[in-house]
């Protein structure tokens, strides 16, 4: 397992953490293995548990978990999906744009109703998910899940949180447009390629 960072209590190691995490993030070309980093670094940073990214589905009724890492299992995992029929006030909330920030996930308004099938389940106590926006528009969350006794998330806590999920949506822009990118160039080499097969056609009409 890998060890842990200095635990953040000042500005100053905010500051320090992010850049860190900035660099760790972006090491990869490839989404997914960005993702990883993201949420593998967060969680040793803070010392979390559970550090998850999930994405908001195309007509927004459910959210998919994409990766899920946890610290004491050194693990990454992913493929639950939460539904918005079934947690309808998360959803909303999500929606509002504001992170959620509970102390007490049991008993806070937005996340209450995902304590039988999923709280309880995996132990989670206290949790800060900030949404994820791209273009403007809301594609996912950042959840911060702590495991174990109640404990108040600092500012300094929730500012990271806040940074992490900026640096995602970060990942996801620059992912979009890498991928246009690759489709402007191969629609480049398909022209040339249908040129070379006429062109020679050209000649002899000519």
């Amino acid at each position: 397992m890998l060890p842990l960072f200095r635990p953040l209590s000042s500005s100053l190691d905010l500051q320090g953490a992010f850049a860190q995490l900035s660099r760790r993030g972006f090491a990869g070309h490839h989404l997914d293995e960005t993702l990883r980093q993201l949420t593998a670094t967060t969680s040793r940073i803070l010392n979390i548990e559970r550090v998850s990214l999930w994405g908001l589905s195309a007509q927004g009724e459910k959210l998919e978990c994409i990766n899920l890492y946890e610290l004491s299992r050194d693990q990454h995992s992913n493929g639950l999906t939460l539904r918005a029929a079934r947690y309808p006030e998360y959803f909303r909330a999500l929606e509002k744009g504001e992170p959620i920030v509970a102390d007490d996930a049991m008993k806070h308004p937005s996340t209450q109703e995902l304590s039988h099938d999923y709280l309880l389940l995996n132990g989670i106590s206290a949790v800060i998910n900030s949404p994820i926006h791209a273009d403007g528009e809301l594609q996912g969350v950042l959840c911060i899940e702590r495991v174990g006794p109640h404990a108040t998330w600092t500012s300094v806590q929730r500012l990271f949180a806040h940074a992490v999920a900026s640096l995602v949506s970060q990942a996801l822009l620059q992912y979009q447009l890498l991928s246009i990118k690759e489709e402007l160039r191969d629609a480049k080499q398909g022209k040339k390629i249908v040129q070379g097969v006429f062109r020679p056609l050209d000649s002899d009409d000519s």
